[in-house]
C-alpha cells in the first residue's frame, strides 16, 4: 500500500527503527519488501526504513547497538527531502547492508541514495541499483548512497542527477557519484549509468564524488561505463576528489581502476579517473602528509575540461611521482583542456 507522510520519519516498513539494549547486541532487518510509493514531505524517508537510531547500553551509556540489513527489496518510488533512500533514509548505527535490490526512482534534496541517504560508518556489499532507475537530489547524491562508509562488490545501473548545489565553506558543492556522493572506501564496484550535474558544484565522479581515504586504504577494481558530466570543477571518471587522511606514515593505493566513458567538466581539475588528489597533515606532524600511489589504471574515454585535464589524474598534490609507477597506467582517450593537460597527469605538486 502507498505510504504518504505529511512530515518526517516515513518508511514503507517502518518510519523509525530504534535499537535498545543492555549488552553487545546487533539487531537484524532481513527479507523485507516494499512495492508501493513512499512519499514524505519532510526528512528521513526510506523505501523500507525512514530513520534508524540506537540507545546506549544501560551499563555502558557510550556504547550502542547496531543494525544489519540484508536481502531486502524496494520496487516503489521514494521521494522526500533530506536523507532519502530506496532502502534507508538515515542510519545512525547501520553496520552493514547487503544482498538487497532497489529498482525504483528515488528523489530528494540533500543526502539522497538509491539505497541509503546517509549512514556514515556503514558497509555496503553485494547490492544492485536497477537499470531505468533515476536518483535525483541536490548535494550528497549517489546511485547507492549519498553519504556512506565503504562500498564493495556493488553496481549502479541507473542515472544519477544533481539538480542544485549546496554551500559548504563558501563553496558550491554537489558531491555526486554513480555509487556514492561521499564515501571512505570503494572496491570492485561498477557504474553503468550516466552522471549529470547541472549546476556549478564541485566533486562529481563516475563512482564517487568525494573519496576520503584513511591510512593505507586501497581503492581497487572499480569500473565506470557511464558518461560523467560536471558543470563545475573536480570531476573524474572514478572520483572527483580523493583526499588522504592519516595519523602516521601511510600511503593509500589506487589500482586496477578503469574508465571507458566520456568525462566532461566545465571547470578545472578534470581526470579520466581522478580530478584532484589532496592530503590532510598528520595530527602529530601537521607538516607531513599521506601519499597516494596510482597504478595499473586505464582510461579510454575522452576527457574535456579547463585547467588541469588528464587521462588518469588531473592534479596530484601528494601523489607518488615515480616514473616506473606511472608507466603501469594507460590512456587512449582524447584529452582536451584550456590549460595544463597530459595523457596521464597534468601536474604533480
Amino acid at each position: 500500500g502507498a505510504v504518504s507522510g505529511a512530515g518526517s520519519y516515513v518508511g514503507g516498513i517502518a518510519g523509525r527503527v530504534q535499537n535498545t539494549c543492555n549488552g553487545d547486541y546487533t539487531a537484524t532487518f532481513s527479507n523485507n519488501k516494499n512495492t508501493a510509493a513512499v512519499v514524505g514531505n519532510g526528512n528521513y524517508v526510506g523505501g523500507l526504513i525512514g530513520y534508524q537510531g540506537s540507545t546506549g547500553y544501560s551499563s555502558y551509556p557510550t556504547r550502542y547497538a547496531g543494525l544489519i540489513v540484508s536481502s531486502c527489496q524496494n520496487t516503489g518510488a521514494v521521494s522526500g527531502k533530506n536523507y532519502t533512500g530506496g532502502i534507508v533514509g538515515y542510519a545512525e548505527l547501520l553496520q552493514k547492508l547487503s544482498a538487497s535490490v532497489n529498482s525504483a526512482d528515488v528523489g530528494g534534496a540533500d543526502y539522497v541514495g538509491g539505497y541509503i541517504g546517509k549512514a556514515a560508518d556503514a558497509e555496503v556489499d553485494l547490492i544492485t541499483n536497477g537499470g531505468g532507475v533515476t536518483v535525483t537530489g541536490r548535494g550528497y547524491v549517489g546511485g547507492i548512497a549519498g553519504y556512506i562508509g565503504a562500498i564493495k562488490n556493488s553496481t549502479n545501473n541507473g542515472a544519477v542527477v544533481s539538480i542544485a548545489v549546496i554551500i559548504e565553506e563558501s563553496e558550491s558543492r554537489a558531491y555526486l557519484g554513480g555509487l556514492a556522493g561521499y564515501a571512505t572506501g570503494i572496491t570492485n564496484c561498477t557504474n553503468n549509468g550516466d552522471i549529470t550535474e547541472v549546476n556549478v558544484g564541485r566533486y562529481v565522479g563516475g563512482i564517487v564524488g568525494y573519496l576520503s581515504l584513511y591510512n593505507n586504504a586501497a581503492v581497487d577494481g572499480n569500473v565506470n561505463n557511464g558518461a560523467v558530466s560536471g558543470a563545475g570543477s573536480y570531476v573524474g571518471g572514478i572520483a572527483g576528489r580523493v583526499q588522504n587522511t592519516c595519523n602516521g606514515d601511510y600511503t593509500a593505493t589506487f589500482s586496477n581502476n578503469k574508465n571507458t566513458a566520456a568525462v566532461v567538466g566545465n571547470g578545472n581539475y578534470v581526470g579520466g579517473l581522478i580530478g584532484y588528489q589532496g592530503s590532510t597533515g598528520y595530527s602529530s606532524y601537521p607538516t607531513r602528509y599521506a601519499k597516494l600511489t596510482v597504478s595499473a589504471c586505464v582510461n579510454s574515454g575522452a576527457v574535456t575540461g579547463g585547467n588541469y585535464v588528464a587521462g588518469i589524474l588531473a592534479y596530484g598534490a601528494y601523489a607518488e611521482k615515480s616514473g616506473s609507477v606511472w608507466a603501469t597506467n594507460g590512456n587512449s582517450g582524447l584529452i582536451s583542456g584550456t590549460g595544463p593537460s597530459g595523457p596521464l597527469y597534468a601536474d604533480l605538486a
